[in-house]
């Protein structure tokens, strides 16, 4: 289910105490249980580590707690069951209906109460904000999408200093480039290359902003296995190209 309908007075409302923390975790929660459309998984360190909060697993267990059911299949919550099972029974008859030639005549019965849903209509259009059809043009960040845009770059950032002047380019940087898909790259680079860099090696956020580093170059390494070329991809900066160049002459030195 690539998208679902949110309200946000209704959200605010059961949510106002929550913490920074607590409100991304319920959030990323939510939208892992849409996407893969079946319960969440049980085990609370693998959930974290799912959602990308693996060192937050206190608060993830409170939200658990709070909002969701544990069940012997996994974390359930009645209202996305509910949305999951409409939405399931939707596509069941767009499927049919398209298996007859698309959307059926006024003198055809229609399956359940819907003669304008057809095959098409039930792979979805995206949304967006206001949950309205998308245009060609770009999904553009409102106010409130780059606060809490703002909010995860900042906790998602391996190294957090300089925090204000971070978050004042960050915004400047978004207000002129509004464009919500590339400021999701930016977020994807990021947890790429914190899963194969250590912190130490990381620029400050607002040099990483300033000189744009989710564009450094990306390198492909490959390494024979019994015979077969096996290849994976990382990014790497050049300085840390050059420390590796630097660690294998050294190696080598000692070697001999």
């Amino acid at each position: 289910m690539h998208y679902y309908q949110f309200n946000i007075g209704d959200y605010a409302k059961s949510t106002m105490h929550l913490s920074m923390i607590e409100d991304l975790a319920y959030r990323r929660l939510l939208d892992l249980y849409y996407d893969t459309e079946k319960p969440l998984e049980p085990d609370v360190k693998k959930l974290c580590r799912l959602i990308r909060l693996s060192s937050h697993e206190n608060e993830t267990q409170q939200i658990l707690s709070e909002f969701f059911n544990l069940t012997k299949k996994g974390w359930i919550q009645k209202r996305v069951q509910k949305e999951l099972t409409a939405y399931s029974r939707k596509a069941t008859a767009a499927r049919d209906n398209g298996k007859k030639g698309g959307r059926p005549k006024k003198t055809q019965s229609v399956n359940l109460a819907n003669p304008e849903l057809t095959q098409s209509k039930a792979k979805q259009e995206p949304l967006n904000i206001n949950h309205k059809p998308l245009s060609n043009k770009p999904l553009s960040a409102s106010p409130q999408w780059c606060d809490e845009y703002m909010a995860e770059f900042w906790i998602a950032y391996p190294k957090r200093v300089d925090k204000k002047k971070t978050l004042v380019r960050l915004k400047a940087m978004i207000t002129k480039n509004p464009d919500v898909k590339h400021w999701q790259h930016v977020l994807n680079c990021i947890n790429e290359k914190a899963r194969v860099t250590e912190t130490q090696f990381f620029p400050s956020p607002d040099r990483y902003l300033r000189d744009e580093k989710w564009n450094d170059e990306l390198v492909t390494t490959g390494a024979s296995q019994n015979g077969s070329y096996r290849q994976t991809n990382q990014r790497k900066t050049k300085l840390e190209i050059v420390r590796d160049q630097a660690d294998s002459i050294i190696s080598e030195a000692f070697t001999h």
